[in-house]
């Protein structure tokens, strides 16, 4: 007798936690990480309109580091940062002004 049974798969991570300062910004914004392991993250951000603004590939560590973005040449306004690690999406809002 084989039943309907559903498996979760649990999402997997090398992010342990994330911060993003200063928010609001008007100028640069950090990107602090703090890894479980070696892994490679890729940041986006994005305008209201979707339009992606930086992207970017950081090779990280184990434990924490931290990445800095300039956001100096951008129109204030709200935008979105995507954190892409693994089998995780983080999203977060960023005011800039």
């Amino acid at each position: 007798h084989t039943g309907n049974q559903q498996h979760r798969r649990k999402l997997v991570s090398a992010i342990r936690s994330l911060h993003i300062y200063p928010n609001p910004t008007a100028d640069m914004i950090n990107l602090e990480l703090n890894l479980k392991n070696s892994a490679e993250v890729n940041i986006s951000i994005t305008d209201i309109t979707g339009k992606v603004i930086v992207e970017d590939i950081l090779n990280g560590t184990v434990g924490e580091q931290t990445h800095r973005i300039s956001m100096a040449s951008h129109q204030h306004g709200v935008y979105f940062i995507r954190i892409n690690q693994g089998d995780v999406n983080k999203i977060m809002k960023l005011m800039k002004y």
